[in-house]
């Protein structure tokens, strides 16, 4: 699954939304044997502390990975680099009056 599935427009920060703030989050995951985020460090920021806080929240809660195997079949610890581009959500249409 690709990693941004896991994030949706409702994750927005809410500070980061009233700021008008966006950006893309560089970060590298520690996975552990079980699959499970044991780490995750922000490797280029976004430019909002917000936005690059909630990536990595996300990632941690979220995403699970099928174990990395050692050289015996055993499982590993690995590690995983991506990005996540944090795009404003579009204004919600006001509605229009009915005409009188």
């Amino acid at each position: 699954m690709p990693i941004a599935a896991y994030f949706a427009a409702a994750d927005y920060p809410p500070s980061a939304l009233s700021a008008g703030e966006r950006g893309i989050a560089y970060f590298r995951l520690v996975i552990d044997p079980n699959g499970r985020v044991a780490g995750c460090t922000i490797t280029a920021s976004s430019g909002s502390a917000a936005l690059d806080s909630a990536t990595c929240r996300i990632v941690r809660s979220r995403a699970r990975f099928t174990p990395a195997l050692d050289l015996t079949g055993q499982p590993a610890s690995d590690s995983y680099a991506d990005r996540i581009r944090w795009v404003l959500p579009p204004e919600p249409k006001a509605e229009a009056e009915a005409p009188r």
